[in-house]
């Protein structure tokens, strides 16, 4: 399977998983904020293994950004994947953030490591 596929495969399971467990649960606001915050974290979780995954190409700062304990998980996935090239975008939506928190991690990357967007 192509790893583009898996990703969309993550993603879409990942969501219908969460809009599902959201209608399953009941009314209360306070348990639907916790089942989303958990169901984000699975996904957030599943889209790191598989962008580490042995399918990804190697790239040695990918690998460097992963094992670094300092770095939060989102963060590592939004940086891993603009190395891969991902439009902004789309690593939002892969990991159910603000676009406009991808781009500043996509420019402190970009700063940090510029020889890698040239």
């Amino acid at each position: 399977m192509k790893i583009e596929t898996k990703l969309l495969n993550i993603t879409a399971e990942s969501r219908f998983r969460l809009v599902r467990k959201i209608w399953e649960t009941s009314v209360s606001s306070k348990a639907h904020k916790e089942l989303v915050t958990r169901e984000l974290g699975i996904l957030r979780n599943e889209l790191f293994r598989t962008i580490t995954s042995s399918e990804m190409p190697s790239v040695p700062i990918c690998r460097e950004i992963a094992e670094d304990d300092g770095i939060p998980l989102i963060r590592k996935n939004i940086c891993i994947l603009a190395i891969y090239g991902i439009d902004a975008g789309c690593i939002a939506d892969l990991n159910c953030v603000n676009i406009g928190y991808v781009r500043m991690c996509i420019r402190s990357l970009k700063e940090e490591y510029p020889e890698l967007f040239r």
